[in-house]
């Protein structure tokens, strides 16, 4: 019984490492929106972080894809993945934070550069290029790191960075 244990240990391992180190695709070319304040709502009240997303979606965006996953007693972090089709350019935009070691390499691949800094509303914000070469802002926030990203400009993203807010969603 032991030996099936740690080979299933290692099987686990193994999976995770490689999951970790594959590009994130996102959720892409679908404008079918979804409600996101429910699911929103519930992170918020239970992530032991503040939880960032935008008030209300900016003129021309959907949000298309929400995962929200709250703390259970066999997981214990928390994480947000929100994302969003702007309409005109076909860009995908996404808000994802989570308190999970090693979320940033999950978002941004196994290459991802940082190529700076960069002030948006008074924030300072990291700049990257994850692994596909897309433009990537991050910043921690208390126990968490949020990460925008997707396959959008960074134009795009400073648009959505300036949204963010703890206020509840109006969507």
């Amino acid at each position: 019984m032991g030996d099936m244990v740690r080979t299933l240990a290692i099987f686990a391992v193994a999976v995770l490492a490689i999951v970790a180190f594959l590009p994130k695709t996102h959720h892409g070319a679908v404008a079918q929106p979804v409600d996101y304040g429910v699911s929103l709502a519930a992170l918020r009240s239970q992530a032991p972080f503040p939880v960032y997303a935008p008030v209300s979606a900016p003129a021309g965006w959907t949000p298309n894809h929400i995962t929200a996953h709250t703390p259970t007693s066999a997981d214990r972090h928390s994480s947000l993945d929100l994302g969003f089709y702007i309409a005109g350019s076909g860009q995908y935009a996404a808000v994802e934070q989570s308190d999970a070691a090693g979320f940033l390499a999950a978002q941004l691949g196994a290459t991802p550069k940082q190529t700076g800094t960069t002030t948006i509303d008074g924030t300072l914000w990291q700049t990257w290029t994850d692994s596909s070469g897309h433009p990537a802002l991050v910043r921690s926030v208390g126990s968490s790191t949020l990460v925008l990203d997707g396959q959008a400009s960074t134009q795009t993203l400073r648009t959505l960075a300036a949204s963010l807010s703890l206020r509840p969603a109006t969507d």
